[in-house]
C-alpha cells in the first residue's frame, strides 16, 4: 500500500511539474545556442520562428522594401531558410527593443555548416552593421563583404553615383559629408577617406543621404 502511495505521489507531482515547463523552444538554451525552426523571412535580415518568435540578424544590414536589392535579399533568405532547422546562438545583448531575438544563425546543410550572417553579406546582399556589444564575428563579416565588393556581387555590382571627396561615420552609419540627419543627431563623427573604408568599419549606408 505504501508502495502504490509513493508511485501516486511521484507520478502527480512530476506531471505538476511538467505543467509548469515553457515550451521547448523557451527554455534556456544550451551553451547560448537554440535548435529552431525559421517559418518566414520577411527581409533579409529578420523573420518569424516556427513558435511565434520573431528574429534580428545581427551585424547585418540588408536593403529594406523599395530599396534596390531588397527582393534579392528575401529571396535568397526566403529560399535558404524558410521551413529549415537552424541553430541560434544568442548574441551579447538578446533582444531589440522590439523584442525580436539578436542572434547569429548557423544551418546545417548537407553535413556543412553555414554561417548564415556571413553568407548574406559574401553574396553582397547586405552590409556589415556593428553596434556593440554584439561583435562576436564582426572581422568575419568584414573579411565576407570585401569577399563580395572584389567579386562585384549584390550591391557592389552597381557603380557608386555622385562620389564624394570623403565620407563621414556617426550614428553607426555612413553618410555624405552634407547629410542633414548627421548634421542634427550632433554625435561623434569619423572622416573617411572613401566609402569603403567607411563601410568596412561597420557603418552601413544611411537611407536618407544614399551615399
Amino acid at each position: 500500500m505504501l508502495g502504490w502511495c509513493a508511485c501516486m505521489f511521484y507520478f502527480y507531482s512530476t506531471r505538476e511539474r511538467s505543467r509548469n515547463l515553457p515550451p521547448v523552444s523557451d527554455r534556456p538554451a544550451q551553451n547560448g545556442v537554440q535548435q529552431v525552426v525559421v517559418r518566414k523571412a520577411f527581409d533579409g535580415d529578420s523573420g518569424r520562428l516556427a513558435d511565434g518568435r520573431e528574429y534580428r540578424l545581427v551585424g547585418i544590414d540588408t536593403p529594406e522594401k523599395g530599396h534596390r536589392f531588397a527582393d534579392e535579399a528575401r529571396a535568397y533568405v526566403k529560399k535558404m531558410l524558410e521551413g529549415r532547422k537552424v541553430s541560434l546562438e544568442a548574441a551579447t545583448e538578446a533582444k531589440d527593443r522590439y523584442s525580436r531575438i539578436l542572434s547569429w544563425m548557423w544551418l546545417e546543410d548537407g553535413g556543412e555548416k553555414r554561417f548564415v550572417n556571413e553568407e548574406i553579406v559574401r553574396a553582397g546582399l547586405a552590409f556589415v552593421f556593428k553596434i556593440k556589444p554584439n561583435v562576436r564575428y564582426i572581422d568575419r563579416l568584414i573579411a565576407a563583404q570585401r569577399d563580395a565588393r572584389a567579386a562585384g556581387r549584390g550591391v557592389w555590382s552597381v557603380p557608386r553615383k555622385n562620389v564624394e571627396e570623403y565620407y563621414v561615420v556617426s550614428i553607426g552609419l555612413t553618410h555624405r559629408p552634407d547629410c542633414e540627419k548627421m548634421i542634427r543627431a550632433r554625435k561623434k563623427k569619423v572622416r573617411c577617406e572613401s566609402f569603403d573604408e567607411a563601410v568596412d568599419a561597420g557603418a552601413p549606408p544611411c537611407r536618407t543621404c544614399g551615399p
